[in-house]
């Protein structure tokens, strides 16, 4: 298990990310591509099957059990760029049930 404490500065995309892929890799045995955005959209964090960008089914129903969401575009999981969505998604990577699920920041 991964200890990152939560609410604190050590929460930024790199570790975040970092974590992530660790910990997928763990519960599966699949290096899960997990990756920072770029640009515009720098804070975002994708997770999609390694060295694809189109998952097939099979993958989006593994990816959806791992994490515990109800469904996965084959494009991947986007996680939007907030503290409280990297602890989201921190903890269903570890298979725990999120604390608190992040909300859209926009309109």
């Amino acid at each position: 298990m991964t200890t990152i404490t939560m609410h604190s500065d050590r929460l930024d995309r790199n570790t975040v990310t970092k974590t992530i892929k660790r910990n997928l890799q763990k519960r599966s045995g699949k290096q899960w591509s997990v990756s920072g955005g770029m640009g515009s959209v720098y804070g975002w964090i994708t997770i999609i099957a390694p060295k694809t960008n189109w998952m097939t089914h099979d993958e989006c129903r593994e990816l959806q059990e791992l994490l515990d969401l109800k469904n996965v575009h084959p494009q991947g999981v986007d996680i939007m760029a907030s503290t409280t969505a990297y602890e989201e998604y921190i903890s269903r990577s570890l298979g725990e049930t999120p604390v608190r699920i992040a909300e859209p920041y926009w309109d």
